[in-house]
């Protein structure tokens, strides 16, 4: 516990957080039931519907961001491109456990707080509230089997792409936060797998599971958004997943007061794998009667893919090499991005902080749930 919060400063923030948490989602994750009378009549509509529900909790997770851990995000590189109405993938490395947090920030910021998918592991589907919302959010939950994985993950992406609607799926190829106990794995995996990458900052990423997001959205995903993440107010030296931890950000008010995040913009069909118009259009996972040789084709994108992967995240280890001794990321895209960027955009500041229409419809989401909760406690007593 933070060494200047006393106990009673400590367990009452913590109360108050998690007060206004749980009310709130508990609220949100209320009114999404009866969005599923609109699935009845339209897919398309309840969709719609659930997305201005993820935007409600993209607007609480402001709301909290203000009240309890203030920060400053700064975005360099692409982040001017990106768009709300997209259907974009963003990767981006995994250091501590509110790395999504920060990026839904981003994503409210862009007005697109209503259409994020993340994936996230299994365990997580069955929290109370929480993981009844990210259900009804859609996101991919994933149980490490890939047999398991590969058929959900193809259901969700195609319902997706059916619904045409904005979309940002968010993956980070990491799988895990970077520690000292997961870079001994990845040196282990490295070294049994004769992988000759030694990342410093980062971890070896898997390719698996970006490559199928990629390969099953195309060609409506034109984009690959790259996100380096780093944190001020650490070194080199520093696990940032010990020092930035849920409880000390959010709880003992000692989050990071800066958030950076390099932006970098691939088009798909230039990377590689994904260069031909061959490659762009071969079956879908869906589609059980591919031959052999499109499956053996696939697995040679797939390996093709990997090695430039592996690549990207070695020059993502470099710029956060860089930005422990500089404390920023560089303010333009680097030359291995989309050739539209300029070295001269400028850095975009976020300062979370709610506008009107978030504490409005917050406030009207949480006032009906009250309401209901207290018809329910009348009538059951």
């Amino acid at each position: 516990m933070a060494g200047k919060m006393g106990r009673v400063q400590f367990a009452l923030r913590s109360f108050v957080f998690v007060l206004i948490m749980d009310c709130s989602a508990a609220s949100i994750n209320f009114i999404q039931y009866p969005g599923l009378l609109l699935a009845l009549a339209s897919r398309h509509a309840y969709r719609q519907y659930i997305q201005q529900t993820q935007a409600l909790f993209g607007s609480l997770i402001v709301l909290l961001t203000y009240l309890f851990t203030p920060v400053e995000i700064v975005v360099t590189g692409d982040h001017a491109a990106l768009d709300a109405n997209a259907l974009a993938v963003v990767m981006a490395n995994h250091q501590i456990y509110s790395d999504w947090w920060w990026l839904w920030i981003l994503a409210w910021h862009k007005n697109a707080h209503g259409c994020l998918k993340i994936i996230l592991k299994q365990s997580l589907k069955y929290l109370p509230v929480f993981g009844w919302g990210m259900q009804f959010f859609e996101f991919i939950f994933l149980a490490r089997k890939w047999a398991v994985d590969r058929a959900m993950m193809s259901k969700i992406l195609h319902r997706a792409l059916s619904d045409k609607l904005p979309l940002w799926l968010v993956i980070f190829p990491e799988g895990t936060v970077i520690t000292d106990d997961t870079k001994g794995k990845t040196r282990a995996y490295a070294k049994k797998m004769d992988i000759p990458d030694d990342p410093q900052f980062v971890l070896i990423p898997k390719s698996t599971g970006l490559f199928f997001c990629l390969k099953n959205l195309q060609p409506d995903a034109r984009y690959l958004w790259d996100i380096t993440m780093g944190y001020e107010g650490l070194n080199g030296d520093q696990t940032p997943y010990e020092v930035y931890s849920l409880s000390r950000v959010f709880f003992e008010a000692r989050g990071p007061e800066r958030v950076h995040m390099h932006v970098q913009k691939f088009v798909v069909a230039s990377l590689p794998g994904f260069e031909s118009a061959a490659s762009m259009n071969t079956p879908r996972d869906e589609d059980v009667n591919a031959t052999a040789d499109e499956a053996s084709g696939d697995e040679e994108r797939t390996e093709r893919f990997t090695l430039w992967l592996r690549k990207r995240f070695l020059e993502k280890d470099q710029l956060m090499a860089e930005f422990y001794k500089t404390g920023r990321f560089p303010r333009g895209a680097t030359a291995d991005s989309d050739q539209g960027s300029s070295d001269a955009t400028l850095p975009l500041i976020i300062r979370p902080k709610p506008n009107f229409r978030d504490w409005a419809s917050l406030g009207t989401v949480v006032g009906v749930g009250f309401w209901a909760a207290t018809r329910l406690w009348s009538w059951w007593i």
